[in-house]
Protein backbone atom coordinates (compact mmCIF):
# COMPACT_ATOMS: atom_id res chain seq x y z
CA UNK A 1 0.00 0.00 0.00
CA UNK A 2 2.78 2.23 0.44
CA UNK A 3 3.92 1.93 -2.96
CA UNK A 4 0.56 2.89 -4.27
CA UNK A 5 0.93 6.08 -2.12
CA UNK A 6 4.35 6.70 -3.94
CA UNK A 7 2.77 5.78 -7.52
CA UNK A 8 -0.49 8.16 -6.78
CA UNK A 9 2.44 11.13 -5.27
CA UNK A 10 4.41 11.15 -8.20
CA UNK A 11 2.19 12.70 -10.58
CA UNK A 12 0.88 14.77 -8.57
CA UNK A 13 4.11 16.27 -7.72
CA UNK A 14 4.81 16.37 -11.54
CA UNK A 15 2.08 17.64 -13.03
CA UNK A 16 2.35 21.01 -12.40
CA UNK A 17 6.35 20.81 -14.34
CA UNK A 18 4.89 18.35 -17.11
CA UNK A 19 1.65 20.69 -17.60
CA UNK A 20 3.80 23.55 -18.40
CA UNK A 21 4.72 21.80 -21.27
CA UNK A 22 1.26 19.86 -22.62
CA UNK A 23 -1.52 19.63 -20.01
CA UNK A 24 -2.31 16.38 -22.22
CA UNK A 25 0.29 15.07 -21.72
CA UNK A 26 1.06 15.45 -17.62
CA UNK A 27 -3.33 14.66 -17.36
CA UNK A 28 -2.24 11.37 -19.59
CA UNK A 29 0.46 10.88 -17.40
CA UNK A 30 -1.57 11.54 -13.86
CA UNK A 31 -4.23 9.10 -15.14
CA UNK A 32 -2.03 6.30 -15.72
CA UNK A 33 0.09 6.48 -12.73
CA UNK A 34 -3.97 6.74 -11.21
CA UNK A 35 -4.66 3.41 -12.79
CA UNK A 36 -1.26 1.97 -11.51
CA UNK A 37 -1.97 3.03 -8.05
CA UNK A 38 -5.20 1.12 -7.84
CA UNK A 39 -4.33 -1.63 -9.78
CA UNK A 40 -1.28 -2.30 -6.59
CA UNK A 41 -4.07 -1.28 -4.49
CA UNK A 42 -6.51 -4.28 -5.84
CA UNK A 43 -3.23 -6.79 -5.76
CA UNK A 44 -2.84 -6.10 -1.51
CA UNK A 45 -6.48 -6.67 -1.26
CA UNK A 46 -6.24 -9.77 -2.98
CA UNK A 47 -3.19 -11.10 -1.05
CA UNK A 48 -5.22 -9.96 2.20
CA UNK A 49 -7.97 -12.19 0.68
CA UNK A 50 -5.76 -14.92 0.15
CA UNK A 51 -4.66 -14.68 4.19
CA UNK A 52 -8.54 -14.83 5.35
CA UNK A 53 -9.19 -17.91 3.01
CA UNK A 54 -6.18 -19.53 3.78
CA UNK A 55 -7.19 -19.14 7.56
CA UNK A 56 -10.54 -20.53 6.94
CA UNK A 57 -9.03 -23.20 5.50
CA UNK A 58 -7.61 -23.86 8.46
CA UNK A 59 -10.42 -24.34 10.12
CA UNK A 60 -12.00 -26.45 8.22
CA UNK A 61 -10.55 -30.46 7.01
CA UNK A 62 -13.61 -31.49 4.67
CA UNK A 63 -13.83 -28.69 2.24
CA UNK A 64 -9.38 -28.46 2.34
CA UNK A 65 -10.12 -29.12 -1.93
CA UNK A 66 -12.16 -25.91 -2.24
CA UNK A 67 -10.17 -23.16 -0.12
CA UNK A 68 -7.07 -25.18 -2.14
CA UNK A 69 -9.20 -23.70 -5.46
CA UNK A 70 -9.47 -20.35 -3.90
CA UNK A 71 -6.06 -19.61 -3.02
CA UNK A 72 -4.53 -20.85 -6.32
CA UNK A 73 -7.12 -18.77 -7.73
CA UNK A 74 -6.53 -15.33 -5.82
CA UNK A 75 -2.51 -16.15 -6.09
CA UNK A 76 -3.52 -16.36 -10.29
CA UNK A 77 -5.46 -12.99 -9.74
CA UNK A 78 -2.31 -11.27 -7.36
CA UNK A 79 0.36 -12.31 -10.47
CA UNK A 80 -2.02 -10.66 -13.19
CA UNK A 81 -2.44 -7.77 -11.06
CA UNK A 82 1.39 -7.52 -10.94
CA UNK A 83 1.73 -7.87 -14.10
CA UNK A 84 -1.02 -5.78 -16.02
CA UNK A 85 -0.76 -2.69 -12.76
CA UNK A 86 3.39 -2.51 -11.86
CA UNK A 87 5.09 -3.69 -14.74
CA UNK A 88 2.96 -2.82 -18.49
CA UNK A 89 0.87 0.16 -16.75
CA UNK A 90 4.47 0.94 -15.55
CA UNK A 91 6.14 1.24 -18.63
CA UNK A 92 2.89 3.34 -20.15
CA UNK A 93 4.02 6.19 -17.83
CA UNK A 94 7.81 5.52 -18.23
CA UNK A 95 6.79 6.50 -21.73
CA UNK A 96 4.58 9.25 -21.03
CA UNK A 97 7.21 10.55 -18.66
CA UNK A 98 10.76 10.26 -20.55
CA UNK A 99 8.93 11.31 -24.03
CA UNK A 100 7.69 14.08 -21.97
CA UNK A 101 10.98 14.85 -20.20
CA UNK A 102 12.53 14.28 -24.01
CA UNK A 103 10.47 17.09 -25.53
CA UNK A 104 10.40 19.36 -22.96
CA UNK A 105 14.22 19.09 -21.92
CA UNK A 106 13.79 18.99 -18.33
CA UNK A 107 16.11 16.04 -18.88
CA UNK A 108 19.18 15.31 -20.72
CA UNK A 109 17.96 13.77 -23.64
CA UNK A 110 20.58 10.68 -23.28
CA UNK A 111 18.42 9.90 -20.02
CA UNK A 112 15.02 10.88 -21.82
CA UNK A 113 15.98 8.41 -24.87
CA UNK A 114 17.30 5.88 -22.33
CA UNK A 115 14.04 5.87 -20.63
CA UNK A 116 12.04 5.44 -24.02
CA UNK A 117 14.36 2.46 -24.75
CA UNK A 118 14.11 0.98 -21.05
CA UNK A 119 9.92 1.20 -21.01
CA UNK A 120 9.88 0.24 -24.60
CA UNK A 121 11.77 -3.02 -23.19
CA UNK A 122 10.03 -3.28 -20.65
CA UNK A 123 6.79 -3.70 -21.93
CA UNK A 124 8.09 -6.60 -24.64
CA UNK A 125 9.33 -8.17 -21.37
CA UNK A 126 5.56 -7.91 -19.67
CA UNK A 127 3.92 -8.88 -23.04
CA UNK A 128 6.26 -11.96 -23.12
CA UNK A 129 5.24 -13.10 -19.32
CA UNK A 130 1.19 -12.64 -20.17
CA UNK A 131 1.27 -13.95 -24.17
CA UNK A 132 3.94 -16.38 -24.67
CA UNK A 133 4.43 -17.45 -20.51
CA UNK A 134 8.01 -16.01 -20.46
CA UNK A 135 9.17 -17.17 -17.08
CA UNK A 136 9.39 -13.50 -15.03
CA UNK A 137 12.58 -14.31 -13.37
CA UNK A 138 14.64 -15.79 -16.64
CA UNK A 139 17.46 -14.02 -17.62
CA UNK A 140 15.47 -12.68 -21.14
CA UNK A 141 13.30 -10.76 -18.94
CA UNK A 142 15.81 -9.62 -16.37
CA UNK A 143 18.00 -8.25 -19.26
CA UNK A 144 14.67 -6.73 -20.29
CA UNK A 145 13.98 -5.04 -17.33
CA UNK A 146 17.48 -4.06 -16.66
CA UNK A 147 17.64 -0.79 -18.47
CA UNK A 148 14.44 0.93 -17.15
CA UNK A 149 15.44 0.50 -13.76
CA UNK A 150 19.07 1.68 -13.79
CA UNK A 151 17.26 4.42 -16.19
CA UNK A 152 14.68 5.21 -13.13
CA UNK A 153 17.58 5.23 -10.50
CA UNK A 154 19.85 7.51 -12.56
CA UNK A 155 16.95 10.09 -13.37
CA UNK A 156 15.91 9.84 -9.79
CA UNK A 157 19.74 10.90 -8.77
CA UNK A 158 19.86 13.24 -11.26
CA UNK A 159 16.54 15.20 -10.34
CA UNK A 160 18.12 15.17 -6.55
CA UNK A 161 21.81 16.70 -7.69
CA UNK A 162 20.62 18.99 -10.36
CA UNK A 163 17.39 19.19 -10.34
CA UNK A 164 15.18 20.14 -13.45
CA UNK A 165 16.58 21.89 -16.47
CA UNK A 166 14.68 25.41 -15.52
CA UNK A 167 15.91 27.24 -18.63
CA UNK A 168 13.99 25.03 -20.92
CA UNK A 169 10.97 27.42 -19.42
CA UNK A 170 13.40 30.91 -19.67
CA UNK A 171 14.78 29.82 -15.74
CA UNK A 172 17.91 28.30 -13.84
CA UNK A 173 18.29 24.89 -12.98
CA UNK A 174 16.69 23.59 -9.66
Amino acid sequence: LVSAVAVIANPVVMFPVLKQQSEGVARGYFAARLLEGMVIVLGAIVLLTLVTVSRESADVVDGATEFGSIGAALLAARDWTDLIGTQLVFGVTALILNLSMFRSLLLPRFISIWGLIGAALAIVSTLSIMLLDLDPFSTTSIVLLLPIAVQEMVMAIWFIVKGFNLSAFGGESA
